[in-house]
């Protein structure tokens, strides 16, 4: 019944740290899929960052990195789709972020800017921002302000600290949901077709692309009240049981 399965990184496949690496049992559950069923990762991760793990994996499908406003090619390392944030929404979100005490990142790379740095950023087009470490209740209080700016989404997931959330700001078209839709619509898949599996609140627009929605068992109560089903926790290789029984065809 399912062609395609999707599927978060940080806390999904791998353990929420830049460093972390997929289980072996992940590595040969995905192999053995391969041929049978199309295999997505969906992160927000930078490409620094997700490609170390896409590669771990063996992935060949297009896979969608920086929250939704990239889609690579895995196996040419090149650009498929790119969401920008306009200049307007980036100068509008400098301004709002400058009450708030917490670095702001830019792009791909994780290159801290100091609010300082705003006017040479003011007239580029931005795929997305980050803010790091973010407690609450500056968490919540930050996604409102920033919501309210015309085409910016901002939403969360843990940091890789373990100390905050990190808030991930793109255009309200540069979603998980969006991306993973147009790589569903490029690879022939429909949505009903389609797993997605994930643990943090932002994976919400990873579950609005899929037909059959699972949250990992380290999952947040929003995101698991949202699934359709709970895997096992990250430590009991939850992904990986969930390929090895839906990702290959008996």
């Amino acid at each position: 019944m399912y062609k395609a399965i999707v599927f978060d990184l940080d806390g999904t496949a791998v353990a929420n740290t830049r460093e972390a690496t997929p289980s072996q049992r992940l590595i040969k559950a995905v192999a053995a899929a391969r041929g049978h069923s199309h295999l997505i990762a969906a992160t927000g991760r930078p490409f620094s960052a997700a490609m170390p793990v896409i590669a771990a994996l063996g992935l060949t499908d297009p896979c969608v990195i920086l929250g939704g406003t990239v889609i690579i090619d895995p196996k040419t390392h090149t650009v498929v789709q790119q969401i920008t944030l306009t200049p307007a929404a980036v100068a509008a979100i400098f301004n709002a972020l400058k009450p708030f005490p917490y670095q702001l990142y830019i792009r791909d790379e994780g290159i801290g800017e100091s609010l300082s740095a705003a006017p040479h950023h003011l007239n580029a087009e931005i795929e997305i921002m980050f803010a790091e470490d973010v407690v609450e209740p500056d968490a919540t209080h930050m996604k409102q302000v920033l919501n309210a700016i015309p085409d910016t989404l901002a939403t969360s997931a843990p940091s890789w600290s373990g100390r905050g959330e990190i808030i991930m700001i793109t255009h309200r078209n540069g979603t998980k949901e969006h991306a993973v839709a147009e790589v569903l619509r490029q690879l022939g898949v429909k949505k009903a077709q389609t797993i997605g599996v994930g643990d943090g609140d932002n994976d919400v627009h990873l579950f609005a692309a899929v037909g059959h929605k699972i949250a990992m068992g380290n999952a947040g109560p929003a995101l698991k009240a949202a699934a359709d089903e709970i895997a096992p926790h990250i430590d009991e290789d939850g992904l990986a049981q969930i390929i090895e029984r839906y990702g290959i065809k008996k």
